[in-house]
């Protein structure tokens, strides 16, 4: 059975604004002080199992060299966000192109109208999981997801 996607952000939902919080570590990346909380890495390998993670971030394959080495990941899968043009205005056209008809869990900080509506008119089980960008990724974000994995397993996958 395939498992569901989950497409995760780094800026607001592992690296919240401002930087420095507390239960973060503080250090560096590429001389922008940015922390990460240890707690982020278990809690993604916890929901592993059960989805299939990716990138979805700016940060595009920089979050595999430098991210998941801090968190104990392996590399993920990376939603490309650009097009021919540059970077497409939003996160969703590339989404789209990535997710196809999968069911899929995504966290972010900043959804907007034409996302939520997307998400809502989607016949495959869709999860949006806004968090928000001060505090980041939370235990409770991950008991929402872990909810959304289990509502699934009945769920037809297709071939």
């Amino acid at each position: 059975m395939t498992r569901p996607l989950l497409l995760v952000d780094v800026d607001g939902v592992l690296l919240p604004f401002p930087d420095r919080r507390p239960g973060f570590d503080g250090v560096a990346i590429a001389n922008a002080p940015h922390g990460f909380c240890p707690d982020h890495g278990a809690w993604l390998r916890e929901l592993a199992p059960h989805f299939e993670l990716a990138w979805c971030s700016m940060w595009g394959e920089r979050a595999n060299r430098d991210i998941c080495p801090r968190l104990g990941l392996p590399p993920l899968p990376v939603v490309e966000l650009w097009n021919d043009d540059g970077l497409d205005r939003w996160k969703l056209p590339g989404v789209r192109r990535f997710v196809e008809d999968r069911p899929l869990a995504w966290v972010d900080d900043a959804f907007d109208a034409a996302t939520r509506e997307w998400a809502a008119a989607r016949t495959a089980p869709t999860l949006l999981v806004g968090v928000r960008h001060r505090t980041g990724l939370n235990r409770r974000h991950v008991g929402r997801l872990r909810a959304f994995a289990r509502a699934l397993r009945g769920y037809d996958f297709g071939p």
